[in-house]
Protein backbone atom coordinates (compact mmCIF):
# COMPACT_ATOMS: atom_id res chain seq x y z
CA UNK A 1 0.00 0.00 0.00
CA UNK A 2 3.10 2.53 0.90
CA UNK A 3 4.93 1.28 -1.85
CA UNK A 4 1.78 2.06 -4.49
CA UNK A 5 1.01 5.26 -2.78
CA UNK A 6 4.86 6.45 -3.50
CA UNK A 7 5.07 5.51 -6.89
CA UNK A 8 1.51 7.66 -7.34
CA UNK A 9 2.82 10.55 -5.95
CA UNK A 10 6.20 10.24 -8.25
CA UNK A 11 3.98 9.89 -11.18
CA UNK A 12 2.07 13.08 -10.37
CA UNK A 13 5.03 14.93 -9.66
CA UNK A 14 7.15 13.57 -12.86
CA UNK A 15 3.82 14.68 -14.94
CA UNK A 16 3.60 18.13 -12.99
CA UNK A 17 7.43 18.94 -13.27
CA UNK A 18 7.33 18.13 -17.06
CA UNK A 19 3.95 20.27 -17.76
CA UNK A 20 6.38 23.02 -15.78
CA UNK A 21 9.73 22.57 -17.33
CA UNK A 22 7.17 22.51 -20.79
CA UNK A 23 5.79 25.96 -20.23
CA UNK A 24 8.86 27.89 -19.57
CA UNK A 25 12.03 28.42 -21.93
CA UNK A 26 15.55 27.32 -20.71
CA UNK A 27 17.02 30.69 -20.29
CA UNK A 28 20.44 29.21 -20.98
CA UNK A 29 19.02 28.02 -24.96
CA UNK A 30 17.52 31.51 -25.07
CA UNK A 31 20.94 32.98 -24.58
CA UNK A 32 23.14 30.82 -26.65
CA UNK A 33 20.74 31.15 -29.75
CA UNK A 34 20.82 34.72 -29.51
CA UNK A 35 24.79 34.40 -29.67
CA UNK A 36 26.60 32.93 -32.82
CA UNK A 37 27.47 29.42 -32.52
CA UNK A 38 30.36 29.15 -30.39
CA UNK A 39 30.66 32.22 -28.70
CA UNK A 40 30.72 32.71 -24.80
CA UNK A 41 27.81 33.96 -22.92
CA UNK A 42 29.99 36.07 -21.08
CA UNK A 43 32.83 37.64 -22.80
CA UNK A 44 35.41 36.55 -19.57
CA UNK A 45 34.84 35.83 -15.66
CA UNK A 46 35.94 36.84 -12.19
CA UNK A 47 36.22 34.75 -9.54
CA UNK A 48 37.67 34.99 -5.60
CA UNK A 49 38.58 32.44 -3.68
CA UNK A 50 37.67 32.47 0.08
CA UNK A 51 41.34 34.22 0.96
CA UNK A 52 40.26 37.63 -1.03
CA UNK A 53 42.51 37.16 -4.25
CA UNK A 54 40.80 37.34 -7.24
CA UNK A 55 41.12 35.46 -10.41
CA UNK A 56 39.88 36.59 -13.92
CA UNK A 57 39.32 34.18 -17.00
CA UNK A 58 38.85 34.81 -20.65
CA UNK A 59 38.94 33.07 -23.42
CA UNK A 60 41.81 30.03 -22.76
CA UNK A 61 43.63 32.64 -20.41
CA UNK A 62 43.32 32.99 -16.58
CA UNK A 63 45.66 35.62 -14.34
CA UNK A 64 45.57 34.92 -10.86
CA UNK A 65 46.26 38.33 -9.04
CA UNK A 66 48.35 36.05 -6.52
CA UNK A 67 51.04 34.56 -5.73
CA UNK A 68 50.14 31.76 -3.53
CA UNK A 69 49.60 28.44 -4.77
CA UNK A 70 46.38 27.66 -2.90
CA UNK A 71 42.95 28.20 -3.01
CA UNK A 72 40.96 29.12 0.12
CA UNK A 73 43.22 28.84 1.88
CA UNK A 74 43.95 24.73 0.93
CA UNK A 75 47.19 23.52 -1.03
CA UNK A 76 46.01 21.59 -3.50
CA UNK A 77 49.21 20.09 -4.27
CA UNK A 78 51.93 19.45 -1.51
CA UNK A 79 54.88 21.04 -2.08
CA UNK A 80 53.76 22.53 -5.73
CA UNK A 81 55.42 26.46 -5.97
CA UNK A 82 55.10 28.94 -8.43
CA UNK A 83 57.89 30.94 -10.16
CA UNK A 84 55.09 34.04 -10.24
CA UNK A 85 56.64 37.22 -8.62
CA UNK A 86 53.62 39.63 -9.29
CA UNK A 87 50.75 36.90 -10.34
CA UNK A 88 49.95 33.76 -12.14
CA UNK A 89 49.05 33.66 -15.65
CA UNK A 90 47.78 30.34 -17.73
CA UNK A 91 46.96 29.50 -20.59
CA UNK A 92 44.43 26.66 -19.84
CA UNK A 93 44.04 24.98 -23.47
CA UNK A 94 47.84 24.36 -23.14
CA UNK A 95 48.18 24.10 -19.61
CA UNK A 96 44.69 22.93 -17.49
CA UNK A 97 46.75 21.63 -14.54
CA UNK A 98 47.92 25.85 -14.15
CA UNK A 99 51.59 24.60 -14.08
CA UNK A 100 53.50 26.73 -16.29
CA UNK A 101 53.32 30.31 -15.63
CA UNK A 102 53.29 32.37 -18.33
CA UNK A 103 53.74 35.52 -16.04
CA UNK A 104 57.12 36.88 -17.72
CA UNK A 105 56.30 35.64 -21.30
CA UNK A 106 53.15 37.32 -21.97
CA UNK A 107 52.71 40.61 -20.54
CA UNK A 108 50.08 42.17 -22.73
CA UNK A 109 47.51 39.44 -21.78
CA UNK A 110 48.38 40.44 -18.20
CA UNK A 111 47.92 44.11 -18.89
CA UNK A 112 44.60 43.11 -21.11
CA UNK A 113 43.47 40.93 -18.04
CA UNK A 114 44.09 43.55 -14.99
CA UNK A 115 42.42 46.13 -17.03
CA UNK A 116 39.73 43.99 -17.39
CA UNK A 117 38.97 43.42 -13.55
CA UNK A 118 40.31 46.85 -12.84
CA UNK A 119 36.86 48.46 -14.62
CA UNK A 120 34.86 45.81 -13.29
CA UNK A 121 36.04 46.77 -10.03
CA UNK A 122 35.83 50.78 -10.56
CA UNK A 123 32.03 50.26 -12.15
CA UNK A 124 31.12 48.36 -9.47
CA UNK A 125 29.70 45.89 -12.42
CA UNK A 126 30.58 43.65 -15.15
CA UNK A 127 27.58 44.09 -17.36
CA UNK A 128 26.63 47.69 -19.49
CA UNK A 129 24.67 50.07 -17.58
CA UNK A 130 26.02 53.16 -15.14
CA UNK A 131 28.77 52.97 -12.76
CA UNK A 132 27.46 51.29 -9.44
CA UNK A 133 28.80 52.38 -6.08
Amino acid sequence: MQRTLIYLIVGILTVLANDALAARPNIVLILVDDMGPGEPIRPFTINHSGSGDFAIRKGDWKLLMTTKTAVGGIFLHKGLKTTSNRVQLYNLKDDVGERKNLEDSHPEMIKELSALLLKAFNDGRTTPGPVQS
